[in-house]
């Protein structure tokens, strides 16, 4: 009866608690997602806006479908482990009151029967252990309920969901992405305003965001990125403007690596060449470059003498950062870095 319980409640509670992250990763995305989504919202108008709120909805609708999922799952696989391990104590204790049960029995036979062989004691024994199975098999039932709920809720709370990601078109597909030389159907809302936070804000006003419209405007004062695309480590990038930018009077305590790599990782991925070419600050003919995505009468105003290269990634980390200390006193004060969702600096 014992084996028949012998399931490893902590590995399945090891895989709930691993679905209960993946779920609340999932739940930090659909916010983070949210919150883009409304930015553009309240930037733009038209056909094609709308139309991209609606599909943009669906990512949503599927990551908060696929998080219910994965926590009502989680909530099953913890109760078929608490069915299993309950199952496994009791029946053992039962098994350790059959052992003694037994062993008292033997001898007080054997005591009234000193002649008794082990056919004689065997009736009684039997007995014994029959009733022990008797009450075993609730607990043996029990746990292959929960077992047997947790798979078919799995199953089902997978299979119910009501928008998957795997069900979503390609954006290629859709109507609010503009044939080559069609017009976009995009209208810009005039009163629009970003709020703090919301958008990246440079010397000019404005360093990226999504409001104003029109087509790519130019590569600006520094020209285009270099064609061959360097292959150094973002870390020794840090590190390397640090130093330059704490000999030039920037307290440390103002510079953590981790958000600078962080701002680093959303902004461009770690590719020092990287340009914006659609957004409205590339429209005007300044579009966003660099590791830290800084545009060029930004990068003019916060970069240091000897550091004038916008494409050089310790020059652009030089020049994000003593802009972000300089707008908030501090790179982890940047909004984006403290919580409901990463957002330009």
């Amino acid at each position: 009866m014992l084996r028949k319980v012998k399931g490893d409640p902590g590995a399945i509670d090891t895989l709930a608690a691993a679905w209960r992250g993946v779920s609340g990763d999932v739940d930090e995305f659909a916010r983070g997602l949210s919150a883009a989504v409304r930015t553009v919202d309240n930037a733009w108008k038209g056909r094609a806006a709308d139309q991209f709120d609606t599909y943009m909805g669906k990512y949503q609708a599927a990551a908060g479908d696929l998080k219910s999922a994965l926590s009502n799952a989680a909530s099953s696989l913890g109760d078929a482990a608490s069915a299993l391990r309950e199952a496994h104590t009791e029946i053992a204790a039962i098994i350790r009151d059959l052992s003694t049960s037994a062993t008292t029995y033997e001898n007080a036979y054997y005591k009234e029967h000193p002649d008794a062989t082990a056919e004689d004691v065997r009736p009684g024994l039997t007995k014994l252990v029959e009733q022990a199975k008797a009450d075993a098999q609730p607990w043996v039932d029990a746990a292959d309920a929960a077992v047997t709920k947790a798979k078919n809720d799995i199953g089902r709370f997978l299979d119910e969901r009501g928008q998957t990601f795997h069900g979503i078109p390609e954006v290629t597909t859709q109507t609010f992405v503009p044939p080559r030389g069609k017009s976009t159907g995009w209208e810009p809302e005039p009163d629009y305003r970003p709020q703090a936070g919301t958008s990246l804000q440079g010397a000019d006003g404005g360093l990226r965001g999504p409001e104003g419209g029109g087509g790519f405007g130019g590569y600006g004062s520094s020209g285009p990125p270099p064609a061959v695309q360097p292959t150094g480590q973002v870390k020794e990038w840090i590190e390397q403007a640090m130093a330059i930018l704490e000999r030039n009077g920037v307290p440390r305590s103002k510079m953590d690596p981790v958000a600078i790599a962080t701002i680093i990782k959303h902004e461009s991925g770690g590719n020092p060449h990287a340009i914006n070419t659609w957004d409205s600050n590339a429209a005007r003919g300044t579009p966003s470059k660099g590791l830290m995505q800084t545009i060029d009468p930004t990068f003019n105003a916060y970069a240091l003498n000897g550091h004038k290269d916008i494409w050089n990634p310790v020059d652009n980390i030089i020049a994000g950062v003593r802009y972000a200390v300089s707008r908030y006193g501090s790179v982890s004060n940047v909004p984006g870095l403290r919580g409901n969702g990463y957002v330009g600096y």
